[in-house]
């Protein structure tokens, strides 16, 4: 966003907002030497620097007295990114001008673009002071306040600014990034509609507007302010951009290609460009057409963190862990102290259950990025599967403390808490979970062990099969289903459990245990009745699978039905 405000910046510049009349000024100034400082400011427009600070040079030789030329000797500086040569013009202008606020505010953005926000306050409490009523200021400080991230006083400024210039479009747009920033996006949507009412660029208050809706999930909207902000200026990427995430989020793999598309036909092909379009291409699962447009992009950006961290990304999801490290290895080049090359990093000691290994590298990028929750529950994870169970419920709820409703560390901590026996606690976090989390079946499925575990298989039984209900190859609910029905010694309904997943689970692990746990019970059990049934599932399995204790099982089953014939 910070670049996108000094896009606009650039506009103004180019327009001459900040060559305008000044309160004060002298009135020594030579008609030749003003001739210069007109001529310079033509030159600047036109984009010529070079030449326009030579003419301007030229006028404070001629005539040392006119403020406007160091002003504009200032602002031309500023342009070139020279600000201590634009603050010696600032202060040159003031020395010819105590009152002059103009030169004040400029002086004090020059400070905040080097750094020093405390001399830069110091220069716009004069401009104010000698011209209160001036909404520039206002607007200058409210953007260096927000380049050192003081929002509310930024937007404290804006407020004073808009109130002295109503009309002025400038400031809402300003303002309105600043909300967008702070993921205030309804309230952005206000400014930009309100600078829209006096902007003669509407471009620009389109395609930001389109943005808010678009984090809004508004896609609708999203989708017709882009598509205004196409037919206003076609040769711009940005509208195309957010119609190519708009249509991935729909899940309409040709609308969303054909925003690439346009893009490249109608404007220039860059790097973001290509960036996003593979991002899109791999979210429909093209990955080696996604690894084609991030390799055109590193030609032109061999050193975008961005892309480098994509291309780790995507060799990684296509299990190329080689490649996948070595543009790590460049990222890590370019930034030491990139997280997301160490989360990249620690994803592939994980994958490979090396959790040791793992649980270094996401330290190191939790180290630079404390506040990321997903460290916190990869760490967590790390630790489960080196059966640290304390230091991995720590990591669980630490990830919950900084995103509440994060699904995956409650039923991974409600999961632990089972396996060390916890019921009650594993009971009440799935009680938690299940208040805002009623759609995936891992939660449900979390919440109806915890019951089962809690002495409750009939409130079990109904949350599994919930589970079943919204995802019916979830083949491990009725896996669960059937270990509630042998707690009700229902061993007949646990067994039409299993067989209705014979054919999908084959022998796994899990299946086996139950199955054996199951069948061990009936031949105990002389309570029960329906061997015939016990014996019919058994001959299905063995039909399938060749498993000597099953046959076994069959076979005693056989004789003590036959014993009781007798």
């Amino acid at each position: 966003m910070e670049e996108d405000i000094k896009k606009i910046w650039d506009k103004i510049k180019h327009a001459d907002k900040y060559v305008n009349d000044y309160t004060k000024q002298s009135n020594m100034a030579e008609i030749p030497s003003l001739a210069y400082v007109d001529w310079g400011v033509n030159m600047a427009n036109k984009g010529e620097i070079a030449e326009a600070i030579e003419k301007l040079s030229t006028a404070s030789m001629m005539a040392q007295q006119n403020p406007k030329t160091y002003i504009n000797l200032g602002i031309l500086y500023m342009q070139l990114g020279d600000y201590a040569e634009a603050i010696n013009n600032f202060r040159s202008a003031v020395k010819l001008d105590k009152y002059n606020s103009k030169a004040y505010s400029l002086w004090g953005t020059s400070l905040s673009e080097i750094g020093d926000y405390e001399s830069a306050k110091e220069v716009f409490e004069l401009a104010q002071k000698y011209d209160p009523r001036n909404p520039e200021i206002y607007v200058n400080w409210a953007l260096s306040l927000s380049k050192f991230k003081m929002k509310k006083e930024a937007e404290e400024k804006f407020k004073t600014a808009a109130a002295l210039s109503p009309e002025n479009p400038f400031i809402p747009m300003f303002w309105g990034m600043l909300l967008y920033e702070q993921e205030r996006y309804e309230e952005a949507i206000k400014q930009f509609e309100h600078s829209s009412l006096f902007s003669p660029d509407k471009y620009d208050v389109s395609y930001y507007t389109s943005m808010c809706y678009l984090r809004l999930g508004d896609y609708e909207n999203a989708l017709k302010h882009a598509m205004n902000s196409i037919a206003l200026n076609p040769a711009q990427t940005g509208p195309y951009l957010v119609v190519g995430e708009v249509r991935r989020k729909e899940k309409n793999f040709e609308l969303c290609m054909e925003a690439y598309e346009s893009a490249k036909a109608n404007a220039p092909l860059t790097a973001e460009v290509l960036i996003e379009w593979g991002i899109s291409l791999e979210a429909f699962g093209r990955y080696f057409d996604a690894e084609e447009k991030f390799l055109e992009a590193l030609k032109m950006e061999p050193n975008n963190e961005q892309l480098l961290s994509e291309l780790s990304s995507i060799y990684l999801t296509m299990g190329d862990y080689c490649e996948s490290e070595r543009f790590l290895k460049r990222l890590l080049q370019v930034n030491p102290n990139n997280p997301q090359a160490y989360y990249n990093c620690a994803t592939i000691k994980f994958s490979e259950k090396e959790y040791e290994e793992a649980e270094i590298y996401y330290k190191k990028a939790l180290q630079l990025a404390p506040k990321n929750y997903a460290l916190y529950y990869k760490l967590g994870e790390c630790n489960y599967w080196t059966d640290n169970y304390d230091e991995a419920e720590k990591y669980y709820k630490k990830c919950i403390e900084y995103l509440p409703n994060h699904s995956k560390s409650y039923v991974a901590l409600t999961n632990l808490l089972i396996e060390e026996e916890k019921y009650q606690e594993a009971l009440r976090k799935a009680r938690t979970l299940y208040t805002f989390d009623k759609t995936s079946p891992d939660s449900i499925f979390a919440y109806g062990i915890a019951l089962m575990k809690s002495g409750m298989p009939l409130e079990a039984i109904e949350k599994l099969n919930d589970a079943i209900k919204i995802d019916s190859t979830f083949t491990v609910a009725r896996l669960g289903m059937a270990e509630c029905y042998v707690v009700l010694k229902d061993y007949k309904s646990a067994l039409a459990q299993l067989e209705m997943i014979m054919d999908k689970t084959g022998v796994e692990n899990d299946y086996l245990h139950i199955q054996d746990s199951i069948l061990c019970d009936v031949l105990a059990d002389d309570t029960f009745t329906d061997v015939d049934f016990v014996i019919n599932y058994c001959n299905k399995f063995l039909q399938r699978y060749n498993n000597s204790n099953i046959t076994h099982i069959r076979d005693a089953l056989v004789a003590k039905l036959s014993n009781k014939g007798q």
